[in-house]
């Protein structure tokens, strides 16, 4: 799991002494960022800019329908992006042209791809695609999320460590969902090995966006949604989606308790006092004493107005909170001085984190509870610890709908076949997905 690419939360625990000072809060984050292994930052990467936008079109069959049913969503896409983006865009065509063939990417006319006469080709590879990007350059994949060996799921499987090369550099991937009527023959692999014949409103459609960074993304998805082309559901991985604030009491445990118990002696907000910081805390731990070792607990809350959170069911939302699984990497801090700009970090397992658990208080809302153990001989140091507030299984599927992942169905009005997206981007959420995350500094004295 690596970190989103800005900083969530920056929370300072003292057990006693001086507060963490506005000053040694950034120096801290960028000694931070180049500790963690995995390439990413904590802070935004300066303005740069980006190539033209690469768009690739699918051109299985199993596209054509999708150009047989008058106006929809396909082809406003299209022309929304050929005509706003007019000398910043180039399209190509990708897929298997015959079984004996591998796959062909090649420059196209976008005109051209609203023309059934485009999509004659067999089948597609995500995997190899996804591979070959270049990461200085915003690219917009289009296709039905069904690919070769639907069944087996083997090559679709791949793309997944293809999505997180791209992470990897910094980029962020989005995943686009629209709907669009579905009119005509669906072949399974080839003309002559069986067909079945759909007419129906709203057959899923998705582009996959992988952009150099969030301002990329946002320019291009805000100049389609300007244009009347909007997604159904829309996610985002390499950027949070999730507040995650520290509580200064427990949350109570009965409605009788006006509020838990005290987990700071006090709770200071530093926030906005540096443009490379998101929210800043600092505080003494109430009870550092505690031979159990001191717990921690966090509000860990979604915008109910923000995607991909408002186009999920409540059911869905809440399966997603009561899935939140936080991991820790921790740090010694050696030394910490501002007038000569000096940081030292020795990477640690102490302290030990355990005992951690989320629990849902609606569907916009959970509190993630942690205990940290700490021992005599660390009573005298201080300790940075990031928090990453990751999904399990089920909440990371429960993040696509289920509506956009059917189950093959022969029926004319269902217009379905095997589409494995929520298993294949569910992994791709519980290997890079990021909610939330915070970085600690806990003194034991």
């Amino acid at each position: 799991m690596c970190w989103t690419g800005l900083l969530a939360l920056l929370i300072v625990l003292s057990g006693c002494g001086e507060p963490l000072s506005n000053e040694e809060a950034p120096l801290l984050v960028e000694e931070v960022n180049r500790q963690i292994e995995s390439v990413g930052d904590m802070t935004p990467p300066p303005e740069q800019d980006v190539g033209d936008l690469q768009v690739y079109v699918d051109r299985s069959v199993g596209m054509r329908p999708y150009t047989l049913g008058g106006a929809s969503v396909y082809f406003d896409l299209l022309e929304t992006l050929d005509g706003q983006l007019a000398g910043q865009v180039d399209f190509h065509g990708f897929g298997y042209p015959s079984q004996e063939q591998g796959q062909v990417v090649e420059p196209v006319d976008a005109l051209f791809m609203e023309d059934p006469a485009a999509y004659t080709w067999v089948n597609n590879d995500y995997e190899s695609l996804f591979a070959d990007l270049d990461p200085d350059q915003p690219h917009l994949i289009i296709s039905d999320g069904v690919q070769s060996e639907p069944e087996e799921g083997a090559r679709f499987g791949g793309i997944v460590n293809s999505i997180g090369a791209w992470l990897e550099t910094g980029g962020v991937f989005t995943l686009l969902a629209y709907r669009g009527p579905y009119e005509g023959t669906y072949y399974h692999e080839v003309p002559d090995t069986g067909a079945i014949s759909y007419s129906c409103s709203d057959r899923p459609f998705y582009g996959f966006g992988f952009f150099p960074s969030v301002a990329a993304k946002q320019e291009y998805i805000e100049i389609l949604e300007a244009n009347g082309v909007e997604t159904v559901h829309q996610i985002t991985i390499g950027t949070s989606s999730a507040s995650v604030v520290p509580r200064e009491h427990s949350h109570p445990a009965n409605e009788d308790q006006r509020r838990g118990e005290r987990l700071f002696r006090s709770l200071t907000d530093h926030r906005n006092t540096h443009p490379d910081v998101g929210h800043v805390f600092s505080g003494q731990v109430a009870n550092p004493d505690a031979s159990a070792g001191s717990p921690l607990q966090f509000d860990v809350s979604v915008d109910s107005t923000t995607l991909p959170w408002r186009t999920l069911s409540g059911t869905d939302r809440e399966r997603v909170m009561n899935a939140l699984e936080p991991t820790f990497q921790h740090w010694r801090i050696d030394t910490l001085s501002v007038g000569n700009r000096q940081v030292a970090l020795t990477e640690t397992n102490a302290p030990r984190t355990f005992d951690t658990r989320a629990t849902v208080r609606d569907t916009w809302h959970a509190h993630v509870d942690a205990l940290l153990s700490h021992s005599p001989q660390q009573r005298k140091e201080r300790i940075a610890s990031v928090v990453q507030i990751g999904l399990g299984p089920t909440g990371a599927n429960r993040l696509i709908p289920n509506d956009l992942s059917v189950r093959r169905d022969a029926a004319a009005s269902a217009c379905s076949q095997t589409l494995n997206i929520q298993p294949t981007m569910g992994a791709v959420i519980r290997e890079h997905y990021v909610l939330g995350e915070a970085l600690l500094v806990t003194e034991w004295r």
